[in-house]
């Protein structure tokens, strides 16, 4: 079991880094629910569901497949995002001199 020195004793949590944690969850924890919204609509669409009669749904079905099929690589970005700003923010700040805590 090891000592503090005086120094990690005035660390506190660093609401910005907590912040993109809570994020970077929410986003991870809703990825089911946002591939699966579009994944319904592209299947309504092509299953002739919606919009049938017109020139336009074809077009409109290819759009929502495209945008299904590019979702998993555009969270995994924004994760991987997320995740390097949070090795850029240090977990820890010090503690402020008045014992509130430090604005954001």
């Amino acid at each position: 079991m090891g000592t503090m020195s005086g120094n990690d004793e005035s660390k506190v949590s660093n609401p910005a880094h907590e912040r993109l944690v809570a994020l970077r969850d929410r986003v991870t924890n809703n990825r089911w629910m946002i591939e699966r919204t579009l994944k319904d609509a592209k299947t309504r669409m092509h299953d002739g569901e919606t919009w049938t009669g017109s020139s336009a749904a074809e077009p409109w079905a290819e759009e929502v497949g495209g945008r299904h099929d590019k979702l998993p690589d555009l969270l995994d970005r924004v994760i991987d995002a997320i995740e390097d700003r949070m090795g850029q923010v240090p977990e820890e700040i010090e503690s402020p001199p008045y014992g509130g805590t430090r604005p954001n």
